[in-house]
């Protein structure tokens, strides 16, 4: 049976890891920066799934915390509150990626139904009214 200092420690590195990994993402979602996201979100999704069931674990036995140290206790609440605080900022970045995705969806969608000559696949000056290069830029902060 793992101790309950075992316990402490395996669930305060998983936080940390998750907290780095958050603020990974949240940094290259603010940077648009989408190389190497995929990935990220792997670890993410990895680290999730233990850190789950790890403090699914805990909550089955509530006397491993009680047995802790006050300090190691106070270190586990910090790590704990940090790692809250990398989950804000994520939710905050995820949402503005999310809105800037849909905007530039409705932009798209709006320029197809404003030329119904456009043809996907079809060649610059072909259709109706013929296809039309348009400049496109994004602004690159968040």
């Amino acid at each position: 049976m793992i101790s309950a200092l075992d316990k402490a420690t395996l669930l305060m590195t998983l936080t940390r890891q998750l907290t780095q990994v958050l603020d990974a993402e949240t940094d290259m979602l603010r940077r648009v920066s989408l190389q190497g996201l995929t990935e990220i979100q792997a670890e993410k999704q990895a680290l999730s799934d233990v850190y789950e069931a790890e403090l699914r674990d805990l909550r089955r036995s509530p006397e491993m915390i009680g047995a802790l140290d006050q300090s190691v206790r106070v270190e586990l609440e910090a790590a704990t509150r940090t790692f809250r605080e990398a989950v804000q900022r994520n939710v905050m970045a995820l949402g503005a990626a999310k809105v800037v995705v849909e905007r530039v969806l409705t932009c798209i969608a709006q320029s197809a139904v404003a030329n119904p000559g456009y043809r996907p696949g079809a060649a610059l000056g072909q259709g109706a009214h013929g296809a039309h290069v348009v400049p496109f830029a994004l602004d690159r902060q968040c």
